[in-house]
């Protein structure tokens, strides 16, 4: 069943508290509808938001969308669609937009569940590549051309690379739309917002020991 707002959004009508799932990076909620979302649904409200600029999220602007710009916007298309203080979950880069929104929206949380979540900043720089996306200036070029040139079979090996030493499961590269992450907007956007990660994380983090939630 798709319940739409402010951020496409798709939500399985079943019993028990809501509970928001955000998904990471390159990804969208194709992550969780594989299999996880269905299991979920048997003892809570799911609901899943593909974050702005992703999978059928439109982007908040162009440039300088904060991991608490996001946490805004799905927290307010949580209230809107009814729940004021759902569960919310977040997996890798999603696991930042979890701990902005118990930072900036404490009222609209009940609890904060962080899946390998990037919370915290880490040593070292962004890969080349991220950071030339994520460039104004290149940018717009380079993600046409990887949009163009880059094979579902190369993206595949990819996720073969981020399931090991485990095998890919089956289906799984099929099932989360790789065309919808190859998209040169969502190329970009993924970019930009992995490039400001870390500055952002050292500026929300300092704020994690005062909540309560």
């Amino acid at each position: 069943t798709l319940l739409y707002s402010s951020a496409a959004s798709v939500g399985y009508k079943r019993q028990g508290p809501a509970l928001v799932l955000i998904h990471g990076a390159s990804g969208n909620t194709r992550d969780f509808t594989f299999g996880l979302a269905e299991k979920l649904a048997n003892n809570y409200r799911v609901i899943m938001f593909d974050r702005p600029g992703l999978g059928h999220t439109q982007p908040l602007k162009a440039f300088g969308t904060t991991i608490t710009d996001q946490a805004e916007l799905l927290a307010s298309a949580a209230v809107a669609l009814g729940h004021e203080r759902p569960i919310v979950a977040g997996q890798s880069f999603g696991g930042a937009i979890v701990m902005a929104w118990a930072v900036a929206r404490p009222s609209n949380i009940a609890a904060a569940v962080s899946i390998s979540g990037a919370t915290y900043p880490w040593e070292g720089e962004i890969d080349a590549l991220t950071g030339a996306l994520a460039n104004p200036v290149i940018g717009p070029v380079l993600s046409r051309l990887a949009s163009a040139w880059v094979s579902t079979n190369y993206v595949s090996k990819s996720i073969e690379g981020t399931f090991t030493p485990q095998d890919p499961v089956a289906g799984y590269a099929n099932h989360i739309g790789i065309p919808l992450i190859l998209r040169p907007s969502q190329l970009m956007a993924n970019a930009r917002q992995r490039n400001t990660l870390n500055d952002e994380l050292r500026m929300l983090s300092p704020n994690y020991s005062a909540l309560t939630i």
